[in-house]
């Protein structure tokens, strides 16, 4: 039987062609024997938790490259460094106020602090199903209502490319007394060319955490946490991220980092124009499609979208009768294009400055063929879509009933999903990717939301924190 090394081989053998992380796209970096220099803190090389030498310089090029003021190299990807932040800007027993879309890691900083959560819930997009942005107007009502809130944090961009009004929520934070966290994990390409948005680090946030490995060439689970203003104790900062990563960080990942960072100083911007203009001319191409439907800029300006992320191919198969995973599996059986992620209704093709002309050339092929074969009827449908379709439903407020560090500690029980709707909830629920909880322990399981998970299984996806292995039983609070 063959290792994961041998099936790896195999694999960047074939071609199946990557519109996923990582950035690289397997491609743009060339560490020919990564063991020989898979070292520890020796003599010359610094120490990540406690920088003042090479590390400590490759990290203020990383800051003067963004325009922060001080930037933190993270070894354990974005979801360390969320968890640093809210642990840095937070009080234990606090309140933070959360967009609903924020990532999994978020939610695990308010369980392990011991957090109040409020939550902002950004508005969906009817036609698409994915979020749009956050609501300045909401926040700065959301901070009115609970004037003991001590930071904000949200998501932006969104997996799906949507940019909210960074500036302007960062004035209202601010105002409030509050710290303004955004997760930028798929805008680490942000700043680097007039097409694509600028990021947050730029427009007032106090804490910005960007992955590299997403949209830039460098390996996965390579990150930044960049400082900006006086806001948080750098101290506090410091500490948590020593908690948070790990005591022997790889010099592998780092090494990645400081060539991606000198990639993108020195060559970077080259490559983002050349990039720009291959996703002009697929996006231009694409919206002559009449069934297969892809997620345009003139989004801007609706459900508080500020700017898109022009990198993300969003494509909706609801135009079609298809779901989102029937278009998923298809693009990778017919054409061998592996998509990043599906939902009910659409999928997301993850681009890079690392792809190349042949690859945005298979995609405009595949998808403008797809779209003339289903929509011409010469292939036939094999699955209905459910009337359970979640898209363009407005996202579900489920009652937080128990906080969600004590619903953790309560006694549970397991019941049938579809028998739970009433109860509440006692793990996090979601799809991964993108791994956005749909219910967060300690929170009343509505009809809505039922109805939610029942559907996303039902379009074949993966609906993680379920109890048992064929998905049909919930954990949830005892006599509850």
């Amino acid at each position: 039987m063959k290792g994961l090394y041998e099936d790896l081989l195999d694999y960047a053998a074939s071609d199946y062609y990557p519109f996923h992380m990582p950035g690289h796209k397997r491609r743009l970096q060339s560490f020919e024997n990564p063991f020989s220099f898979d070292i520890t803190e020796i003599e010359g090389f610094d120490d990540l938790h406690h920088p003042d030498g090479i590390l400590l310089r490759c990290m203020e090029e990383a800051a003067g490259l963004y325009g922060a003021d001080r930037t933190y190299y993270l070894v354990n990807g974005s979801s360390c460094g969320i968890l640093a932040a809210i642990h840095a800007s937070v009080s234990t027993g606090g309140r933070i106020l959360m967009a609903r879309n924020c990532h999994k890691s978020a939610y695990y900083g308010v369980f392990l602090k011991s957090l109040v959560p409020s939550y902002t819930y950004p508005q969906i997009m009817p036609d698409f199903g994915a979020f749009g942005g956050c609501s300045p107007l909401q926040i700065e009502k959301m901070l009115t209502e609970h004037p003991d809130t001590e930071a904000v944090i949200i998501t932006s961009p969104t997996y799906e490319g949507v940019v909210s009004d960074i500036e302007a929520v960062s004035k209202i934070c601010h105002r409030h007394g509050c710290v303004l966290i955004v997760d930028e994990a798929h805008g680490a390409h942000f700043g680097f060319q007039h097409d694509f948005p600028e990021s947050a680090v730029l427009k007032g946030a106090d804490l910005v955490i960007q992955s590299l490995h997403k949209t830039l060439p460098s390996l996965t689970q390579t990150a930044l946490l960049h400082v900006k203003g006086n806001r948080v104790s750098v101290e506090k900062l410091e500490r948590y991220l020593s908690v948070f990563q790990s005591s022997s960080p790889s010099y592998v990942l780092m090494a990645s980092m400081d060539s991606c960072i000198r990639y993108m100083r020195d060559e970077g911007r080259q490559a983002m124009e050349i990039y720009a203009g291959r996703l002009h001319r697929l996006r231009k191409n694409l919206s002559e499609m009449t069934g297969l439907k892809i997620l345009d800029s003139h989004k801007r300006g609706t459900c508080d979208i500020f700017d898109m992320d022009i990198s993300k191919i969003v494509i909706s198969a609801s135009g079609t009768g298809r779901t989102g995973r029937q278009l998923y599996d298809y693009m990778l059986d017919k054409y061998h294009i592996q998509a990043e992620m599906c939902t009910d209704s659409y999928v997301l093709f993850m681009t890079s400055l690392a792809d190349t002309e042949e690859g945005f050339r298979r995609l405009e092929y595949a998808l403008l063929q797809t779209d003339e074969r289903w929509t011409s009827g010469k292939e036939a449908e094999h699955t209905e879509r459910s009337d359970l379709s979640v898209s363009g439903q407005v996202m579900q407020r489920p009652a937080m009933m128990v906080k969600p560090s004590e619903a953790l500690e309560y006694p549970m029980e397991e019941v049938p999903l579809k028998d739970s709707a009433g109860k509440i909830a006692g793990d996090y629920i979601y799809i991964y990717p993108p791994g956005i909880p749909l219910l967060v322990p300690g929170e009343q399981i509505g009809q809505q939301a039922l109805d939610r998970l029942l559907c996303y299984q039902e379009s074949g996806l993966k609906v993680r924190g379920l109890s048992d292995a064929q998905e049909k039983k919930i954990k949830v609070l005892k006599d509850t």
